[in-house]
């Protein structure tokens, strides 16, 4: 806050100095610049005509005609028939405070804003489509809410790296690619991000130290580059079906991260130029993540994919996962419980799970593939059991009574189990893990029907959880 007041009369300063300095009456021009004529006046730069702005240099001759005035503009008009910003046309405008772009600007060319660092906010129109590489790169006093149009399809490389002082970012839905850095250092930037579904591109570094997002991510369906998300402060990530691949710390400490929900089918794991970097996985330093949601429907787990997620302690692995790569849940020194829902064992090699004390992991499968598991490299190195023959029974004292909550058995086609009097949740899942039936219960002391029907399920194996207030009290594996 010192510091935006701080800017704010600097910029109060630099803005009255300007006026000053130039006059009020003073007037330079109109001259022609390509297809479009400009004039300087009351520190107003109005740049009017029919098509495309000329591309400039940074400096020297082949900069922009009104660059020797620079210091004497405070306001930019861009007007509405003018159909691009040229490259660098108004690079390090240091004096300007405001800046108006026409409704018909379709591209904003590379540099074109550079270091104008005192332009307090930024409308663009709807029909600016590409945003060219660090356009606005180090105005690090434009603040508040940044909305990028539907109409826009790229936003190039440091794009607005360093806009310090952004609050919000919302992204159009025709977004296609967000460039290496496009974001990075847009420290203010907070709460959720949504990525597009349109989005099937964003580089390198593009959200990097982006600290105060500390919302939620959603990315459905882009390749996400190396270090993409890196010191964020995203609190859960959720990733697509149809994420093709991620790049290496991609989620490089972020520190606020304890969930992550991963629905990529078949992504690759990518190192870019950086292979001496692979053993650092998708969240090194990411340490606080403690919740790994793999959807159903994903089938390969690459290799050094998870790396290092040590506070993780149960694992559960859908059915469709057939392959998992070296060393993809190395370091996972926390881990006590994996679920294994595949009906035959993945081939994988002991690097998978590296620095794992595998003897000390309960490992779940079905009934129907444990002596599978029980005699396949790797997984016969866990304490392998099946799913269901994890059977809670808990005790709760009640008038100095133990009361024991447990199946009482099948009846007329009905689950029955002992409860203590009390409300409760009874669930029912096939053995691959499917809920089949649930139902509430206003329990009574003793045996209970739960409503749980038998009849149309078939005969197999199934697993009773019966829950109260969201905690179970009790697992039962039964066979129908």
């Amino acid at each position: 806050m010192q510091n935006k007041q701080l800017f704010l009369k600097t910029a109060a300063i630099l803005a009255v100095a300007v006026i000053c300095v130039f006059g009020q009456n003073s007037k330079i021009g109109p001259f022609q610049a390509g297809p479009l004529t400009w004039q300087i006046q009351n520190s107003v730069l109005t740049i009017t005509g029919e098509g495309d702005m000329p591309n400039y240099g940074e400096t020297g001759s082949h900069a922009a005609p009104w660059a020797q005035y620079k210091t004497q503009i405070a306001v930019i008009e861009i007007g509405d028939e003018v159909t691009s910003i040229g490259s660098a046309a108004f690079y390090e405008h240091s004096y300007t405070f405001v800046v108006n772009i026409g409704k018909s600007v379709k591209s904003i060319g590379a540099s074109a804003f550079y270091n104008c660092r005192f332009i307090e906010g930024l409308i663009l129109p709807n029909s600016v489509e590409t945003i060219g590489r660090m356009a606005f790169n180090n105005c690090d006093f434009l603040a508040g809410e940044l909305i990028i149009p539907n109409s826009v399809t790229l936003i190039d490389d440091n794009a607005f790296t360093a806009c310090s002082l952004l609050t919000k970012l919302t992204l159009g839905s025709s977004v296609e690619t967000i460039g290496k850095l496009a974001f990075n250092g847009c420290k203010r930037l907070a709460g959720d991000l949504i990525i597009p579904e349109s989005v099937s591109q964003i580089y390198a570094g593009a959200f990097f130290s982006c600290g105060k997002l500390t919302g939620t991510l959603t990315v459905p369906n882009a390749t996400i580059g190396m270090e993409a998300f890196g010191r964020c402060g995203f609190s859960s990530v959720t990733l697509g079906a149809n994420v093709p691949s991620i790049g290496v710390g991609a989620f490089y400490y972020c520190n606020n991260l304890t969930s992550f929900n991963y629905n990529c089918i078949n992504a690759d794991y990518t190192y870019d130029d950086y292979e001496e970097r692979t053993d650092e996985g998708l969240f090194k330093g990411s340490y606080n993540l403690t919740q790994l949601n793999i959807g159903d429907g994903v089938t390969n787990i690459p290799g050094n994919t998870f790396l290092w997620c040590r506070n993780i302690k149960e694992l559960d692995i859908p059915a469709s996962v057939t392959e998992i790569g070296s060393t993809a849940f190395w370091g996972w020194e926390g881990l006590t419980k994996i679920t294994n829902r595949a009906p035959m064992p993945q081939t994988i090699v002991s690097e998978a799970f590296k620095d794992v004390n595998m003897s000390n992991v309960k490992l779940y499968v079905s009934a129907e593939a444990l002596g599978l598991y029980q005699t396949t490299n790797v997984w016969k190195n866990f304490d392998v059991a099946a799913i269901g023959s994890e059977v809670y029974i808990m005790n709760r004292v009640a008038a100095n009574k133990i009361v024991s909550i447990s199946f009482a058995g099948i009846e007329n086609g009905q689950i029955n189990v002992n409860l203590k009097a009390g409300e409760y949740v009874a669930e029912l899942y096939n053995i691959q893990g499917r809920l089949v039936g649930n139902v509430n219960i206003n329990a009574t002391h003793g045996v209970n029907a739960t409503r749980l029907k038998t009849d149309n399920l078939g005969n197999g194996m199934f697993i009773l959880n019966v829950k109260q207030a969201g905690v179970s009290v009790l697992k039962q594996k039964i066979k129908i």
